[in-house]
């Protein structure tokens, strides 16, 4: 079967050839592609991840199926017309730090500070930030400025940046509100304490000065501030979080202080400890050294204050009797009620101070016990230890010279003599001794054995010698004796026999049956 298309139109007046071509093209299209319906894509990503954004996707009218169709008008297409887009991610932004870019570098030689803005915002729906208060965002405030250093600078010498640091230990001695040290001491104080450490630098901006704690930089916030100075300022110090190695840096250039910490009463054990020197000696040496008096710049006050050296308890002499040594600690210092600055002897000396001695000679008693040795006693066949060995011994004590005895450590300075040595005897001979055979048992019945004890002695001694006699041929300790009818024959046949006399039981006729022997040897029924 043949289908022809056959086409009505009307050609009014006026149309041109074109325009008849064009609507017999659009005909046959629309018979070809078929109906028209929407086609429409997959929603993008989210533009924004948080307080509302917008996601988009392609609609477009076509007009065929899926193998083969065309774009055409939107108007062509059924109503209602499907969204392009939509709203996405309208859950409320949190707050976060916004960070600017870093500034350039402050100097064009030489160290010199980087700055960037750090803002504390919240997301719109927008998409804009919008600037809030910095205790909404939890998180630690990313740093602000960072030190730079380009190059070097071609400066004098007597313009390089230096640090002037402190060699010495800074203690506390007492609870006091702050305290004041300078990088490059030890600092060694009693917790809930405000510390200061000032970081002096020459030739170089000190509000610049930047300061890291166990080589990690150290944030600058809350309890732990850093002045315009450059000092590093930490309040109500406490061992848990502030104890450590600090350490200030300029440019190139670092310095360290180290914070312990201790209890007030092992600071007031420590205190107690030192003693002053011997005022005479130090007027008479500063008089001989014809210099200046030992005081030197405290960092700790608005006073200068005098150095001088400081000594501890004497040790125990060295031995317990006669001639020893005693040693002591001596330290040049700046004591106070508050503090114990401990310098180098250097410090001291430059001031025309004598450091006092840190040996001295001790007696203790004048005559040190002695030992006192007895003559060995004869090797005798009493004290065999093996076969043909036996030992001597001696009396050894520890007596002082109007005889009395003490105890062995007051000897110590000497070896100890020897107090016991072996020594050859023939007369120590082991062997073994055995004891008469017991009767038979049991009293009847095919087997029958008699036992005899063993033991180890010496000869000649009779005293037990132990396993000395273990290579020794052993004699029996158990022989089979005869075998015997058990028939009319007076036995126990109970294991608890022993039970029964014990009890007073063989009174009665069963028990007298089952323990025969040992009722019949019973004082009670042998009496009866």
């Amino acid at each position: 079967m043949i289908l022809q298309l056959v086409t009505c139109f009307i050609f009014l007046p006026g149309n041109t050839l074109s325009q008849w071509n064009n609507i017999q093209r659009d005909l046959h299209e629309n018979v070809f592609y078929g109906h028209f319906r929407w086609k429409i894509g997959k929603f993008g990503p989210c533009t924004s991840e948080c307080g509302g954004g917008m996601q988009y996707r392609r609609v477009e009218c076509v007009q065929g199926n899926q193998e083969i169709s065309r774009v055409v008008d939107n108007n062509l297409c059924p109503l209602p017309h499907p969204a392009s887009e939509q709203t996405c991610n309208n859950h409320k932004c949190g707050s976060l730090w916004s960070v600017g870019l870093w500034s350039p570098c402050s100097a064009s030689c030489g160290p010199g500070q980087m700055k960037r803005s750090v803002v504390c915002t919240t997301k719109l729906s927008d998409g804009r930030h919008l600037p809030i208060k910095e205790h909404m965002c939890r998180s630690n405030k990313p740093e602000t400025t960072k030190p730079c250093y380009t190059k070097a600078c071609k400066v004098d010498a007597k313009y390089i940046p230096l640090i002037r640091s402190e060699n010495l230990t800074f203690i506390q001695l007492k609870q006091v509100p702050s305290i004041n040290v300078r990088v490059g001491s030890n600092a060694i104080i009693i917790p809930k304490t405000r510390v200061t450490i000032r970081c002096p630098v020459k030739n170089f901006p000190p509000h610049i000065v930047n300061w890291k704690k166990n080589d990690y930089i150290l944030p600058l916030y809350g309890r732990v501030r850093k002045s315009m100075k450059g000092a590093l300022k930490i309040r109500y110090a406490i061992a848990e979080r502030d104890a450590g190695i600090y350490t200030c840096f300029a440019g190139s250039l670092q310095a360290n202080s180290s914070i312990q910490f201790q209890t007030l009463k092992k600071a007031q054990k420590i205190a107690s400890a030192f003693n002053s020197a011997d005022d005479d000696l130090q007027t008479n040496v500063k008089k001989n050294y014809k210099m200046s008096p030992g005081i030197i710049a405290d960092a700790s006050g608005t006073r200068r204050k005098k150095v001088q050296f400081l000594t501890k308890k004497w040790s125990p002499c060295t031995v317990s009797c006669g001639s020893g040594t005693q040693m002591r600690e001596v330290d040049c210092a700046i004591k106070t009620d508050s503090y114990l600055k401990l310098y180098p002897d250097s410090e001291c000396l430059r001031a025309g101070l004598q450091k006092p001695g840190t040996v001295q000679k001790c007696v203790e008693m004048h005559q040190c016990p002695t030992w006192r040795i007895d003559k060995w006693t004869n090797c005798t066949a009493q004290h065999c230890i093996r076969d043909g060995i036996s030992m001597i011994t001696r009396q050894v004590d520890c007596i002082f010279s109007n005889g009395s005895i003490t105890k062995p450590s007051a000897c110590h300075g000497e070896l100890v003599p020897e107090h016991r040595r072996i020594c050859g005897n023939n007369k120590c001979i082991s062997l073994w001794r055995t004891s008469k055979w017991t009767g038979c048992r049991p009293y009847c019945g095919p087997t029958r054995y008699k036992y005899r004890i063993l033991s180890c002695i010496w000869k000649h001694s009779k005293k037990p010698a132990g396993i000395n006699c273990k290579r020794k041929q052993r004699p029996h300790a158990r022989v089979a004796c005869e075998s015997s009818s058990c028939i009319n024959v007076c036995r126990d046949k109970s294991r608890y026999c022993s039970l029964v006399t014990y009890m007073k039981m063989c009174r009665y006729p069963q028990f007298r049956t089952e323990c025969c022997r040992s009722c019949r040897n019973h004082v009670y029924w042998r009496y009866r």
